[in-house]
């Protein structure tokens, strides 16, 4: 039927004979689907995929977040332990029996738990952070003592000439 209509095998379909040179094949499926099921779900995989991939990006970079916060919240509690064990040493130095604040020293186990409630407040109304740095400045400006350099200075201008400065990350 093709041949009546004009059409030679190996020419181009159309006016120009730029068109297709072979005909559309003919798939016969073999399987009780309908046509477009395996492209949709191809399609659903692909997208699957994808969403748990950005899925598993995001929960990542949460979890390197968690973990790198969990990080430094340890190193200030080993700071602050550090800072109060030494508060506690050179104030003793000095014959004070008790500290200025409660929670510049470490805590006792020996002390009875007949102390007022409000002294337990105030620990707590301080984070981990803020309880460091004050007890650094009360360090650095009473006993002139950097506890990163491990080093008690002979006064504030020995101090301020030999250390970086009053946090972690300046030394």
């Amino acid at each position: 039927m093709l041949m009546k209509m004009g059409y030679k095998p190996g020419q181009g379909i159309g006016k120009t004979e730029s068109g297709r040179t072979e005909p559309i094949g003919l798939e016969v499926k073999l399987g009780r689907q309908g046509l477009g099921k395996e492209i949709k779900k191809k399609e659903r995989k692909n997208k699957d995929n994808s969403c748990n991939d950005k899925l598993d990006n995001k929960n990542m970079k949460d979890f390197r977040g968690r973990i790198a916060q969990k990080r430094t919240e340890q190193l200030l509690k080993i700071d602050l332990y550090k800072s109060q064990k030494i508060c506690e040493q050179l104030d003793t130095q000095q014959k004070l029996e008790k500290p200025i604040e409660a929670w510049y020293w470490l805590p006792q186990d020996n002390e009875s738990n007949s102390e007022d409630s409000s002294s337990e407040e105030d620990d707590e109304s301080f984070s981990v952070d803020e309880k460091l740095e004050i007890l650094t400045k009360y360090l650095r400006k009473k006993h002139f003592y950097c506890i990163w350099c491990g080093v008690a200075y002979h006064n504030e201008d020995d101090l301020r000439d030999n250390c970086p400065g009053n946090t972690r990350n300046d030394h």
